[in-house]
């Protein structure tokens, strides 16, 4: 095994634990209603971010370039910077 395995290793088993200790004080610490509140905008957190928000800024970084070359030409003439 190299080193680069175990350091891995050891990063993905920490945060497991991280994850787990978290979960276990979250289901102690949260009444039964709370933890469905929090799974629902759990849910729509992402709903919005992979329905709105990436479409948004993949739409954003294909149409950018264009629109701003063509602002960047009409504001300033034919020259571009460098």
């Amino acid at each position: 095994m190299s080193a680069r395995f175990l350091v891995r290793a050891l990063a993905v088993l920490s945060g497991a634990a991280m994850v787990g200790v978290g979960g276990v004080l979250l289901l102690g610490s949260l009444a039964l209603g709370q933890l469905v509140g929090l799974a629902v905008w759990l849910a729509a957190a992402v709903v919005v971010h992979d329905g709105v928000w990436v479409p948004t800024v993949t739409a954003a970084a294909k149409v950018g370039p264009r629109v701003w070359s063509r602002i960047w030409r009409a504001l300033h003439g034919a020259s571009r910077p460098s």
